[in-house]
């Protein structure tokens, strides 16, 4: 909405730094879990695959209503 682009920004950005602060860590302990860096990037891979379905299936739905 007009006027409101610094509070859209903002409330992505809390999302952002909040992935780039656990990111790190959450890896190490899925590497830690797992045991192997292929298997753990594919499992990063699945979710990041995963989430990109969600979203785009939600704007689809969005969309059509």
């Amino acid at each position: 909405p007009p006027g409101m682009v610094s509070v859209a920004t903002g409330g992505v950005m809390v999302w952002v730094f909040g992935g780039i602060l656990a990111g790190p860590a959450l890896f190490a302990v899925a590497y830690r879990w797992i045991g192997t860096y292929t298997t753990t990037f594919g499992l990063l891979a699945v979710v990041a695959l995963v989430s990109a379905a969600l979203a785009a299936a939600a704007a689809r739905s969005e969309r059509a209503a």
